[in-house]
């Protein structure tokens, strides 16, 4: 799988929806948060360590969920649940 990072915005998030191939675009300003592009779906996801093993959570569709920042935002709460030794949640608990 092609891999990239970058500061994405709503002209990557489009341009990940367009793709076909397998691929991943990771984002800049948070870290562990990105685009994960498949053959038929695109997601929002963050990858971070628990229990010493990385793990991967889906965040949202992005077909659903175009807002970057309202994205970036979950992404960060998450973060810092899991930083405060709550684990990461799945993000219908962050949303609230």
């Amino acid at each position: 799988m092609a891999r990239e990072r970058t500061a994405i915005t709503g002209t990557t998030l489009n341009r990940a929806l367009r793709m076909t191939r397998p691929h991943e675009i990771g984002d800049e300003r948070v870290p562990g948060l990105c685009l994960r592009v498949r053959s038929r779906s695109v997601t929002w996801a963050l990858r971070c360590r628990l229990n010493g093993k990385q793990t991967i959570r889906t965040i949202a569709d992005a077909r659903l969920a175009k807002d970057v920042e309202a994205v970036r935002t979950l992404a960060l709460r998450a973060r810092a649940l899991g930083a405060a030794g709550r684990g990461v949640p799945d993000v219908q608990a962050v949303s609230r």
